[in-house]
C-alpha cells in the first residue's frame, strides 16, 4: 500500500475517533441531516479530507434531500475507491453496512481499517 493510500485510511480513523458525542454515526448512510454520517461522510466534512478534494455534499432535487461524496469527478463509493484506491471488494469490506453484521459502530470501523493498514492493504484470509 503506498505511503499516501495508507495517510488517508488513518486519517479516517482520527476523525472517527475525534468524532464529538453530539455527532451521530451510522454506517449505512454518507450523512443525514448534517449530525448523522458513516466513516465517509465524517471524513467528507473533515477539512483534511476536503483539502485533498474529498467532500461531502449536499444533493438537492426537487423532490429529496440528501447527501454524498465526491472526489475528482467521481461520487459515491467510486469516489471512495478512487481516493483510497481501493477495488471494489476492499471498500466493501471497510465501509458497506452489510459487511459489518453484528457491530456498526465507529469503533468497529475504526479497528477495521487499522488491521486493513497493519496488513498493508490486504483483506483477512
Amino acid at each position: 500500500m503506498e505511503k499516501k493510500y495508507k495517510e488517508r485510511l488513518q486519517q479516517v480513523v482520527r476523525v472517527l475517533e475525534e468524532l464529538p458525542k453530539k455527532k451521530r454515526f451510522n454506517l449505512a448512510r454518507f450523512m443525514t441531516c448534517g449530525t448523522t454520517a458513516c466513516a465517509l461522510g465524517w471524513a467528507g466534512d473533515d477539512p483534511w479530507f476536503r483539502r485533498r478534494g474529498f467532500k461531502t455534499f449536499v444533493l438537492q432535487g426537487w423532490h429529496f434531500l440528501g447527501y454524498n461524496i465526491s472526489f475528482a469527478d467521481e461520487t459515491g463509493m467510486d469516489a471512495a475507491r478512487s481516493f483510497f484506491a481501493l477495488t471494489t471488494n476492499e471498500s466493501h469490506h471497510l465501509f458497506i453496512c452489510g459487511e459489518y453484521p453484528r457491530d456498526r459502530s465507529k469503533r468497529a470501523v475504526s479497528r477495521r481499517i487499522t488491521a486493513f493498514i497493519k496488513r498493508g492493504g490486504r483483506m483477512p484470509d
